[in-house]
């Protein structure tokens, strides 16, 4: 959540401070995908490694 916030903030700031800085947010950006697809399997794995009890505690 804290990555996807802050990758918001640049692509939207990113016009505001000048020509140089948009064109390389813009190169930046075509990583985007790959960087979210990679984070998103990371913290999917670490949710499966967490035990069923912890998520669904048994009363």
């Amino acid at each position: 959540m804290i990555f996807h916030w802050l990758w918001d903030f640049v692509l939207f700031a990113s016009p505001l401070v000048g020509e140089q800085t948009n064109a390389a947010v813009g190169m930046i950006a075509l990583l985007n995908i790959p960087i979210e697809i990679i984070v998103g399997i990371v913290l999917w794995l670490q949710i499966k490694q967490v035990p069923e009890q912890a998520i669904f505690p048994s009363t």
